[in-house]
């Protein structure tokens, strides 16, 4: 996924360090969240937010993460009991295929 921007996310790692990177349109590279764990712990997914401001993932314990692109940089858990691997979209007003609208819960 890329914003407007260019600014484009992606999960990497070495056994024991999970990473999320953020990529520039000139191809530069930023980590917005390291974290160390068990050599099988990994970020499965990124998704950019739509206005390019948050991050959502999901790690190998079936955990939702939701992480500033700036400023704040500690990580929120907003699910930490997810059954299997999802895939997860923001939900942008107007488009409705593949998102949930939590209004509408």
């Amino acid at each position: 996924m890329v914003t407007q921007d260019g600014l484009s996310v992606f999960v990497d790692g070495d056994r024991g360090s999970a990473q999320l990177l953020l990529e520039s349109p000139s191809g530069s590279e930023r980590v917005v969240l390291e974290v160390e764990g068990p050599a099988d712990y990994r970020f499965d997914w990124a998704r950019l937010s739509p206005d390019g401001e948050w991050i959502l993932t999901q790690d190998s314990e079936g955990r939702l993460i939701i992480v500033a692109v700036e400023g704040d940089p500690n990580a929120r858990i907003l699910v930490d009991d997810v059954d299997g691997w999802m895939a997860a979209a923001w939900f942008i007003p107007g488009y409705e295929e593949g998102t949930w609208d939590p209004r509408e819960a």
